[in-house]
């Protein structure tokens, strides 16, 4: 199964931590694993650590959907804040792809 972590920012926050921890056990079961992220931060060595590859895209629709056409991912691991941000995109950027992509 190829699984697309997605998070906005690689700060040294949690969501970011959880983002890194998730990608690492997923290869570690198995999984195809690669992440997707709009702003680099020292979370960066989480994931190349991890051996799992890191997207940093603009967090827009287009780029989300083009990024998402390339990898084909079976399902999208979206990790966010517990308040109203930008990275509410996928559901459009999934749309555009024609394909449908779970998100959890």
């Amino acid at each position: 199964m190829i699984i697309l972590e997605a998070v906005h920012d690689l700060s040294l926050g949690g969501v970011s931590k959880a983002a890194a921890r998730w990608a690492r056990g997923l290869r570690e079961r198995g999984h195809t694993v690669c992440a997707v992220c709009a702003v680099d931060g020292p979370r960066r060595g989480d994931f190349e650590r991890a051996d799992v590859p890191l997207n940093v895209v603009e967090w827009t629709v287009d780029s989300l959907s083009r990024l998402l056409a390339d990898l084909r991912p079976d399902a999208i691991h979206s990790h966010a804040p517990g308040y109203p941000w930008t990275g509410d995109v996928f559901a459009e950027a999934i749309w555009k792809t024609g394909r449908k992509i779970p998100v959890v």
